[in-house]
């Protein structure tokens, strides 16, 4: 899992606490292109190298992750040597930001298969953590949570460190499944999903203990001819809270109408794929035991989120469905007060776009102006639109736009940048 040299350059920062000083080591580089390669190099199934943390690893892990959350970054980088694991500044490049994110992965000759974790020092949705517990076996939802985790500005990452399969061994909580072996079975020690002993499983915990943080977890499944695209649960059947995952599922809608849904607490008669033997959910809304009971509350703080490939997880072109649905469940008051038009004939391509956008279905002969916001809704720019197409200097990030016509909102969308 180490980040390769040759897509990142090292550099030295001095961090300082009082008169006492060290080395602290940042990397720069392209995000999501170096994700991308720390997850085609995950441990593949069936090589049994995972195995979870112990005895005294167990406390020292959890206060890692605590010492990093509350920035006593000398303390992080004390316990993360301890645990052959190393905390990194990382720089990425990718935009004109060079945003900076608190990185913990394994040292490079590390034998803990642990996943890496990112912490984002700056959010723009601070209580928003992408989880992807299964980035070999549930194709490119890795990918998908690197996208999702950038282009949102959420809190936090959480990389599982091997393939879901790659131990033999079984894990002690309940449920099973057919994923590994073509029958039957408990799920293995490495499939993390299904592990409170995983340092995936405490890294949750002492998240959810420490923040009010919502947890989307992004899955995939081979669809049935009875399924529908997108199968969602908050890890039970009942409702606490905001109802994040309708909001969701409309949100969704307005990016793509042919996805169809079934939700747990509104879909009381569907059964499969719901996340409740999941431990994370079981944890986050308090079972009396997350390995071995499922919960019978809701927190409304955890999002099992099952995708069909083709219409969300393929490409980037689905990964910006989800992102953008997210963004804007997270984000309610912008939806309304942006009043967006998802039935509009108006669409803007590329996107995410590099530097200019076309708008397909403008009326003939209008000039057009364009406003742009970022997710908070602060305007960032406006100008004309001319033949249809329109230049944009922007940070690589998530925006919103407004098309008018003489003063008249004619269109509103989301944009990406790359």
């Amino acid at each position: 899992m180490r980040l390769r040299t040759t897509i990142a350059v090292f550099i030295l920062t001095q961090v300082c606490f009082l008169s006492f000083c060290w080395a602290q080591e940042t990397v720069e580089g392209h995000l999501i292109n170096t994700l991308d390669e720390v997850i085609s190099s995950l441990p593949a199934s069936g090589t049994n190298v995972y195995s979870s943390p112990e005895g005294d690893d167990v406390q020292r892990w959890k206060g890692l992750i605590e010492d990093v959350l509350e920035k006593r970054f000398m303390d992080a980088t004390e316990k993360a040597t301890l645990l052959e694991y190393e905390l990194v500044f990382f720089r990425d490049n990718s935009s004109t930001e060079n945003k900076e994110y608190h990185l913990l992965r394994p040292t490079v000759n590390s034998q803990n298969f642990w996943g890496l974790y990112i912490f984002n020092p700056e959010p723009e949705i601070e209580e928003l953590v992408i989880q992807s517990p299964h980035p070999r076996a549930d194709l490119n939802t890795g990918s998908q949570g690197a996208f999702i985790f950038q282009q949102t500005g959420a809190g936090a990452f959480f990389l599982s460190g091997t393939h879901r399969c790659n131990a033999s061994a079984a894990s002690d909580c309940s449920g099973s499944t057919s994923i590994c072996a073509g029958f039957s079975e408990s799920y293995r020690v490495s499939d993390v999903a299904h592990n409170t002993s995983s340092a995936f499983q405490l890294a949750t915990e002492v998240m959810s203990d420490l923040r009010a943080s919502v947890f989307v977890q992004l899955h995939g499944f081979a669809k049935r001819d009875s399924d529908p695209y997108v199968i969602m649960s908050y890890g039970t059947r009942e409702l606490a809270g905001e109802d994040y995952l309708s909001t969701l599922r409309q949100e969704l809608r307005k990016q793509d109408n042919s996805l169809t849904f079934r939700l747990s607490h509104v879909d009381e008669e569907w059964t499969r794929l719901l996340g409740f033997t999941n431990t994370q959910g079981r944890y986050i809304n308090e079972s009396s035991n997350s390995c071995s009971e499922n919960a019978t509350l809701s927190a409304g703080r955890f999002m099992h989120i099952e995708q069909e490939f083709t219409k969300l997880r393929e490409n980037e072109s689905g990964w910006i469905k989800m992102a953008n649905a997210l963004a804007f469940t997270m984000r309610p008051s912008t939806i309304t007060a942006l009043d967006l038009s998802p039935l509009s004939t108006i669409r803007a391509y590329p996107n995410p776009f590099a530097g200019e956008v076309t708008f397909s279905g403008l009326p003939p002969g209008d000039l057009a102006s364009i406003i742009i916001l970022n997710s908070h809704g602060k305007l960032m720019l406006e100008r004309r639109v001319e033949n249809s197409r329109v230049g944009l200097r922007l940070p690589q990030g998530f925006y919103i736009y407004r098309l008018k016509i003489e003063g008249k909102e004619i269109a509103a969308g989301t944009l990406i940048r790359r």
